[in-house]
């Protein structure tokens, strides 16, 4: 079971690979996308997390702002974060770019349905599939991912405003 607090005076501490792994896996509360140069202004959106390869797959799209800096220099950063900032990982390693989605149900188009919480239902899926293809999504890849982490004490965010009256 991980802790969802640290105690009060405990001070930050260090995330454990098996936190970091296990949390990387959770819904997603925010996140955000860097490079050396640039940060992605519009958040994270869809990842998924393999632990067992240490992957990261990150579904984008081919006009997206972003990805000229990550073309450029394909260091990539992730960062997650927990409510009310009670832990923060950050994940790194060089990024590979997809090819974008050319064909309804081609395998960039599978490879993002897998990344899906929530898939389309049967009847839902050629609609799915086009809006992929008319986007040109593709998927952003990070091998070999570094994982760094904190648990920090949400107590001292916590304590009371003083009253002034």
């Amino acid at each position: 079971m991980l802790p969802d607090r640290v105690k009060y005076g405990d001070g930050p501490r260090p995330l454990t690979d098996g936190e970091m792994t296990k949390w990387l896996g959770t819904p997603l509360r925010w996140g955000g996308l860097y490079t050396p140069g640039s940060t992605d202004p519009r958040g994270l959106r869809t990842y998924h997390w393999e632990p067992a390869t240490r992957t990261v797959r990150i579904g984008l799209w081919a006009d997206y702002p972003f990805l000229e800096s990550l073309r450029a220099d394909d260091r990539l950063h992730m960062s997650r974060g927990g409510e009310g900032w009670s832990w923060q990982i950050v994940a790194s390693g060089r990024a590979v770019i997809s090819e974008p989605t050319r064909e309804p149900g081609d395998a960039v188009a599978q490879e993002l349905l897998s990344m899906c919480d929530v898939r389309p239902s049967p009847r839902e899926l050629p609609e799915y599939h086009q809006r992929l293809v008319e986007t040109q999504a593709l998927v952003v890849r990070m091998r070999d991912v570094r994982l760094r982490g904190e648990l920090a004490p949400l107590d001292e965010w916590e304590e009371p405003e003083p009253m002034y009256w």
